[in-house]
């Protein structure tokens, strides 16, 4: 890519990532996810329908915090800059958000209780963000 084609993508990114509109809806985002994550039912005899809609819903906030992630990568370097993605807690938290929703989808979420406990517990963190 010519340098100056990375360059717009970098500041686009970045134009992005600082609009506060933006943040407002990734802040929306993780409590609306944090809401369907406690209506997941966990009994003995669960309501399938409902688990299968929430695990849906949770494909859709995974894609969301997949792209927050891909754009501030974009932004801020993945390593070796002094902010780099990877250098900040939250970000880590966000990763590691981001990874267990993959493992989710591929390990079927109706018996990987130790992953949902995982995104569970995560994910409110991010609001502190």
């Amino acid at each position: 890519m010519p340098k100056s084609a990375h360059f717009i993508v970098r500041k686009t990114a970045f134009n992005l990532a600082v609009y506060r509109s933006f943040k407002y809806f990734l802040v929306i985002a993780v409590i609306v996810n944090c809401v369907a994550l406690a209506f997941y039912d966990y009994s003995l005899h669960p309501d399938l329908n409902r688990n299968r809609l929430i695990s849906r819903i949770n494909y859709g906030f995974t894609f969301i915090y997949t792209l927050e992630m891909i754009l501030r990568i974009v932004v801020q370097g993945l390593v070796f800059h002094e902010k780099a993605y990877v250098r900040n807690f939250w970000h880590i938290n966000d990763l590691i958000v981001v990874v267990s929703g993959y493992i989710e989808m591929i390990v079927s979420p109706e018996k990987n209780i130790g992953l949902r406990l995982i995104r569970v517990i995560f994910r409110p963190i991010k609001l502190a963000n």
